[in-house]
């Protein structure tokens, strides 16, 4: 197995490609994560709020337009449940068309999520210890 192979088997199942026209029909997806299949030519916009919010912004979207960031959603993916990191970005051989990157980092995130609960609470408990002191 070679470099890439390896990258794209270590990769794959934690990644989703998805290529919508800009005025939202969803046309393909690599099913990575999910099969989107029932999806096809549904909107993208209609399924969730968060892309609905965008709609304009991808719209206007054209070939040199820096890709759209979202990182660290707690979204459920078509049943999928975690936090995601959303890449929108025109497609760079149609420009009437967008590709949305998802990307699972549930494992990462919930381990920060960890760390700044443990954080917050040697704050809370050094706040007390403080108050009782003075």
């Amino acid at each position: 197995m070679n470099l890439d192979e390896l990258k794209l088997s270590l990769i794959q199942p934690k990644t989703q490609v998805i290529v919508f026209g800009k005025d939202g029909p969803m046309l393909n997806s690599c099913q990575s994560m999910e099969d989107m299949s029932s999806f096809i030519n549904s909107s993208l916009y209609d399924l969730d709020p968060l892309f609905k919010s965008m709609e304009r912004l991808i719209e206007g979207m054209h070939t040199k337009s820096e890709p759209i960031f979202i990182p660290c959603v707690e979204f459920d993916f078509f049943g999928r449940k975690g936090f995601f990191d959303f890449q929108i970005s025109v497609h760079p051989d149609f420009p009437d068309l967008r590709a949305l990157l998802v990307v699972d980092n549930s494992p990462v995130y919930r381990y920060y999520q960890k760390i700044q609960q443990q954080r917050n609470e040697l704050l809370m408990e050094k706040e007390t210890r403080s108050k009782k002191a003075g």
